[in-house]
């Protein structure tokens, strides 16, 4: 049966949680966003197609270069340097970061984890964790009389859907 989704409210989260590595476990306890104003993501791949001398029909397809892209912007965090989860984005051989930035080519990865509510009360939660995440950029707007948001572009490389209780 086909259920209306509503990402708004106390009941649409997104969490994001710091990886030892790439591919590597979860570590630490994951830390809830809040305020969050929009979520994407999309997943697409390249497509390699193979012809033959003998036909114009193509011969099969292979899938390649599979990526998920996406963006999440939110307004509410802690600033401060030293427990602030994206500080390690700048400097990732840190273990408590300190706001500078380091000269490493070594990225920090993330899990995110974003919770999808029925709008029908009892219908099938829907669930989303995508890992092995790199943000490309942490832009921060600052507008006169406004408030803060970030607005972080990311690229992840696996992705699973569920359905939790």
């Amino acid at each position: 049966m086909a259920e209306s989704l509503f990402f708004a409210g106390a009941d649409a989260k997104i969490s994001v949680q710091p990886q030892t590595s790439f591919g590597g476990a979860v570590e630490g306890s994951a830390l809830t966003l809040a305020v969050v104003h929009d979520w994407s993501f999309k997943v697409s791949a390249e497509h390699k197609e193979l012809r033959g001398m003998d036909t114009i029909l193509r011969m099969g397809v292979a899938r390649c270069r599979l990526k998920i892209e996406g963006s999440l912007n939110y307004a509410k965090f802690d600033p401060t340097v030293t427990t602030w989860w994206l500080a390690t984005v700048l400097n990732p051989d840190l273990d408590t970061p300190d706001g500078t930035t380091g000269d490493t080519s070594r990225n920090k990865y993330f899990q995110i984890v974003g919770n999808i509510k029925p709008f029908t009360p009892g219908a099938a939660n829907l669930r989303v964790t995508i890992t092995d995440v790199y943000f490309k950029e942490v832009p921060i707007g600052l507008q006169a009389n406004e408030w803060v948001s970030l607005n972080l572009s990311w690229v992840g490389r696996d992705l699973t859907w569920s359905n939790p209780t």
